[in-house]
């Protein structure tokens, strides 16, 4: 009996397990959606970035003229069906061909042989049915140079002659960095997040050892109004530390960009509770040694608070990398502003956002972000041998 028992409960278990894989596969697959969309529009032509149904994957139609692929634009298509009349209905109608307008598949079922028709007796009555493509024509443009001189060419030929093949612009990322100084504006933000990631981690792992290793009056009461700070919304200390940045003229200077994110009461009371999870004991054993508060700070306490020290500099970096609001406000020249401050420059054209290349911007600006965190993911899973120690 005991080992039925052990067999059912290890096949619950597998079972379990699978369903929460899947679930959480699926959700995976739904929050890289953005991502993958904003890759699909960075390599899509203006005019493709809301048709609808979306386009995936960017493409072009061209046919065969002379053994070379030309170029169209199809403008409209026209299809001789067979079907079966009053068939949505449960009424057995007679078979007849008619030229009627077929819209698409069902985008959401690809994989099933159904067309949207628009009837010849309700204009704007959409059913919906399993039909019999007899013969196809597209409408084509197919534009022409002669003599420097454009002309545009309207063809009908049959569906079958027109092809789809893949085409990614990828002179869209060209295009953005001739467009605005992309150059400058990412070596900015190179410089200010490295800085501000160096300086923030430094001085929150010192604060962080200080609150929860050394004693001294005043301690605990200190922690705590430096930890109330985070209660206060930045947009009420953003007035202040603008005009402090205008007494000491460093508006429009790294030194603006930079010192201000360099402290944060986040980062101190983060490392500070991962400090105290660290044994006193290990620091005991090193002032035996002979060994001063710097010393055990830098050989004890840092080695054994990788893991903190990885998360707190990539949640810093992303936030100064991606930070539009601050760098905005005190910068003024085109030469100091950062990235997420320059493409904001593709939406302030007078035709409208660019989509395509907004998005290309946005692909290269996330580069760093996933180098930074690939390089740093293997230092979450080391907290566990804190427990072994404390064991």
């Amino acid at each position: 009996m005991a080992p039925e028992i052990e067999k059912r409960r290890k096949k619950d278990k597998f079972r379990q397990d699978l369903i929460f894989y899947i679930l959480l596969s699926i959700t995976a697959a739904f929050m890289a959606v953005p991502f993958i969309w904003m890759i699909s529009t960075s390599l899509k032509h203006p005019d493709a970035v809301f048709i609808y149904p979306p386009k995936w994957i960017p493409d072009y139609n061209y046919i065969i003229e002379n053994g070379k692929k030309v170029t169209v634009n199809v403008i409209g298509e026209k299809y001789e069906i067979e079907y079966l009349e009053g068939r949505l209905k449960g009424q057995r109608g007679e078979t007849f061909k008619k030229i009627m307008e077929v819209d698409s598949k069902h985008w959401w079922q690809p994989w099933k042989k159904k067309y949207s028709v628009n009837t010849s007796e309700e204009k704007n009555f959409y059913q919906w049915d399993e039909i019999k493509l007899l013969k196809g024509e597209a409408v084509v443009e197919i534009v022409k140079e002669v003599d420097e001189v454009y002309a545009v060419e309207k063809r009908t030929l049959p569906i079958k002659d027109v092809y789809t093949g893949i085409k990614p612009v990828w002179s869209n990322y060209r295009t953005v960095i001739e467009k605005i100084p992309f150059a400058r504006f990412y070596w900015n933000s190179i410089i200010v997040a490295f800085c501000v990631t160096i300086g923030q981690v430094f001085t929150s792992a010192m604060a962080g050892y200080a609150f929860s290793r050394l004693s001294f009056p005043g301690r605990d009461k200190l922690f705590f109004g430096y930890l109330a700070t985070m209660m206060i919304p930045q947009a009420v200390i953003l007035v202040p530390v603008f005009i402090l940045m205008t007494w000491l003229n460093w508006i429009d200077s790294y030194k603006a960009l930079i010192v201000p994110a360099m402290f944060s009461a986040y980062g101190t009371f983060m490392l500070r509770q991962f400090f105290m999870t660290i044994p006193v004991d290990l620091e005991d054993a090193a002032k035996i040694d002979g060994c001063n508060y710097i010393r055990i700070f830098w050989s004890i306490i840092l080695p054994l608070s990788k893991p903190a020290l990885a998360t707190l500099t990539v949640f810093t970096f992303m936030g100064s990398w991606m930070n539009f609001m601050w760098p905005l406000i005190v910068t003024n020249r085109v030469e100091m502003k950062t990235l997420p401050v320059g493409l904001a420059y593709f939406q302030e054209t007078g035709f409208g956002t660019q989509y395509e290349l907004l998005m290309a911007g946005a692909f290269m600006a996330v580069i760093p972000l996933v180098l930074i965190f690939i390089f740093t993911q293997r230092f979450f899973v080391e907290g566990i041998k804190m427990q072994g120690i404390k064991g």
